[in-house]
């Protein structure tokens, strides 16, 4: 197969596989951008369908940025859900990126060229949106600049072409081989071409470990047997890897574990020896304690017994105290009732001494007193008995004189012996 049915062919899958634009047709870069989003796998009337769809749903960009997903899917329904993919999160993810680099939410400043300053915004918008998408970049350039400025010395790209064998060493090389696409294919060829080429280097033909066997070009490509085989051989060397190091960590684990085994029966014989010292310690205290509990016991027991005994002599001692008290206030009762005894009977002699006294006094003064009435009396009778004489009293006058007299000296002796009698009762 010569050159130009080779990139033919390459140039039928790609497109098949990853869609593309054969026409810039949108003024505004960041339209243009958001239309190759959407032209990734679905054909590029459906895109502009769904440009246009998106154009009337929402009022600008911004309001797409700041949507929520299942409104930009709904708005993308005309793709369908096979041509949906990630399109929605991959338009978002671009808005929001020329928003958090440029605070805008437009691309018309990567036209002016004019100054430096620039630039550098132009070059850092590429290398930004190449994350988003890395056909982004080399599209956007040629809408910018033209196809030339696109077909640059890509390495991505020469890295494919060099797998599926258009670019060889010491044969075609990168720049005849984009010369011979431009004598060979129209610009809308070229596009498709750039945009699939960059995809497939980033989603297949990675430098290292490429996919070649969900590859879209691997029946096409020389390279692809070598490289599986590469594959292959690396992640069986991969595996062999994981399973050294997979048996390192294993080995390292066992090792670790017999140190912890061996560590932990090191500090359990340590603890145990340890138990044990505390255990003999326990015991000899527990001895001692019960040894010196004992002899605390025995010295109260004794220290009870004595003071038992101290208390039954306290009690004795009290009990004969007691006693000797009883029998002194006893006998110095006794001695009090008897020398009250010989008082009253003492009392009671001088008392009855000073009675016979005063009662033989008082008999004394009644026979003075009653010897005196008698005198008196005598004498009063002798006077009467003169008067009488002397006016010679009758027989009978004289009878009753003598009467009278006789009585009065009858009570006078009554009451002489009745008071001397009640002197002697008492």
């Amino acid at each position: 197969m010569s050159g130009k049915a080779a990139m033919k062919k390459i140039l039928g899958v790609l497109e098949k596989r990853f869609g593309g634009l054969r026409s810039l047709t949108e003024d505004r870069p960041l339209d243009q951008l958001i239309l190759l989003l959407l032209s990734r796998g679905v054909a590029e009337k459906k895109a502009h369908e769904a440009l246009a769809t998106l154009r009337e749903h929402f009022v600008d960009w911004n309001e797409v940025r700041v949507s929520p997903l299942h409104e930009i899917e709904a708005a993308l329904s005309p793709l369908g859900q096979k041509g949906m993919l990630d399109k929605p999160t991959r338009i978002r993810a671009l808005l929001s990126l020329v928003y958090s680099r440029f605070n805008r939410v437009d691309l018309d400043f990567v036209r002016d060229w004019s100054d430096r300053k620039s630039a550098r915004k132009r070059d850092r918008l590429l290398m930004a949106i190449s994350d988003i998408s890395p056909g982004l970049p080399p599209i956007l350039l040629a809408a910018l600049d033209g196809l030339g400025a696109a077909f640059r010395n890509d390495p991505e790209i020469n890295r494919v072409l060099t797998r599926l064998g258009l670019v060889k060493t010491g044969g075609t090389t990168p720049a005849q081989w984009r010369k011979s696409v431009r004598e060979a294919f129209d610009d809308g060829d070229q596009l498709v071409l750039l945009w699939g080429l960059h995809l497939l280097a980033a989603s297949y033909c990675r430098k290292s470990l490429p996919d070649c066997v969900h590859c879209p070009l691997k029946t096409s490509c020389p390279s692809a047997d070598a490289e599986m085989e590469k594959v292959r051989a690396a992640r069986e060397k991969a595996k062999e890897k994981a399973r050294a190091e997979a048996r390192r960590i294993a080995k390292k684990m066992a090792a670790e574990a017999r140190k912890k085994a061996r560590e932990t029966a090191k500090r359990e014989a340590q603890e145990r020896k340890k138990r044990e010292a505390e255990e003999r310690k326990r015991e000899a205290r527990a001895k001692k304690e019960a040894e010196a509990a004992r002899k605390k016991k025995a010295a109260a027991k004794k220290k009870a017994a004595a003071e038992k005994k101290r208390v039954a002599a306290a009690k004795k001692k009290a009990a004969t105290a007691k006693k000797k008290k009883a029998a002194a206030a006893k006998k110095k009762k006794k001695a009090a009732a008897s020398k009250k005894k010989a008082s009253a009977a003492k009392k009671k002699t001088s008392k009855k001494k000073v009675t016979k006294k005063k009662v033989a006094k008082k008999a004394t003064g009644k026979k003075k007193t009653a010897k005196k009435k008698a005198a008196a009396t005598r004498k009063k009778v002798a006077k009467v008995t003169k008067r009488k004489v002397a006016k010679k009293p009758s027989k009978a006058s004289r009878k009753k004189t003598s009467s009278e007299s006789a009585r009065g000296t009858s009570k006078t002796k009554k009451k002489t012996s009745s008071s001397s009698a009640a002197r002697r009762k008492k």
